[in-house]
């Protein structure tokens, strides 16, 4: 609320009348121009306010046999609470609470009258902040969400989407690869002798050069591929619209790229860290039903890697 100052608000055409006005004045007045009170002033500083219910008061008590001779000192509400222009919404709010009044006069700095702020004023204000409020904890909270939900299909580590989306984003593309006969493929790929590495060079060493292996594979990759975290030092690519020998390409690349960073790997054969990888896709494997099958398919053709001595690739046949 403190962003809402009462000149943003306030009513700046005020209906004042004299201190020595006659009673009958207010009365015409406020008759012809449907008002609820009007300001008294003295040289345009507010000393007095008067309302609808001031005059029924005053109609009611004794005091109005004296009719017109009464002035509008004799029964204005003084001393008046004013406001400044600058103050904010929230000071409005306590300060007619606390003297439970329905009206402030706002004044300038020398304390002259510039405006009026009602009760009414006050609320709708009121309102239409809470309603920004709630609109913008709403979109914060939408916000939050959206980032939790992307967390959560995230990996901590790698940055790169977890098992949890690998899921989601292979079985929507199984199922379009169904429905419209289009090609994709998966790469599962191996670090290869992850836990020798582990063991000699520690695991922060490890996390390091797991890393290292994303970067090399996500910069041979397109726009529309994409690269998961399989399971511990295992990933999988995603190839869309990549029939099988575009997926065995594409192995074959970023196998070279790991060996040529020449990561040390002393219990390596190889000598550098190096990563093997099994291939297959649609529409090579016959009588596949899931991209489970796709994945189970690339696994076999991974474990051919193994067997061969690591550091090359393999595809499903």
């Amino acid at each position: 609320m403190a962003s809402c100052t009462i000149g943003s608000i306030m009513t700046q055409e005020v209906v004042t009348i004299l201190p020595g006005a006659p009673v009958v004045d207010v009365v015409n007045l406020m008759r012809a121009q449907r008002l609820s009170c009007i300001v008294v002033c003295d040289d345009d500083v507010p000393v007095g306010i008067i309302s609808e219910r001031d005059i029924v008061g005053i109609a009611a008590s004794p005091l109005s046999t004296r009719g017109a001779a009464m002035a509008v000192r004799d029964f204005m509400t003084s001393p008046v609470n004013t406001i400044r222009e600058t103050d904010t919404l929230e000071l409005a709010i306590a300060r007619t609470q606390e003297a439970k009044v329905r009206r402030l006069p706002v004044v300038g700095e020398k304390g002259s009258l510039i405006g009026l702020v009602t009760q009414t004023d006050i609320v709708r204000a009121y309102r239409s902040y809470m309603e920004a409020l709630v609109a913008q904890r709403t979109a914060q909270l939408a916000e939050m969400n959206e980032k939790l939900q992307e967390l959560a299909r995230q990996d901590g580590l790698l940055g790169i989407g977890n098992r949890r989306a690998m899921e989601e984003s292979l079985g929507q593309l199984h199922q379009v690869a169904l429905r419209y006969a289009r090609p994709y493929s998966v790469v599962l790929v191996d670090v290869d002798d992850f836990k020798l590495y582990n063991d000699r060079y520690g695991h922060l060493a490890g996390d390091d050069a797991l890393k290292r292996v994303v970067r090399e594979i996500e910069q041979s990759m397109r726009d529309v591929d994409q690269v998961y975290r399989y399971g511990g030092e295992e990933l999988l690519l995603a190839l869309p619209e990549t029939p099988t020998q575009g997926g065995l390409t594409m192995a074959n690349r970023i196998c070279a790229a790991v060996h040529d960073v020449g990561m040390p790997h002393q219990d390596s054969a190889h000598g550098v860290l190096t990563i093997s990888c099994g291939v297959a896709g649609l529409p090579s494997a016959l009588n596949i039903d899931s991209w489970r099958a796709l994945v189970e398919l690339a696994d076999q053709a991974l474990y051919r890697c193994k067997n061969k001595g690591r550091n090359c690739v393999e595809v499903h046949d």
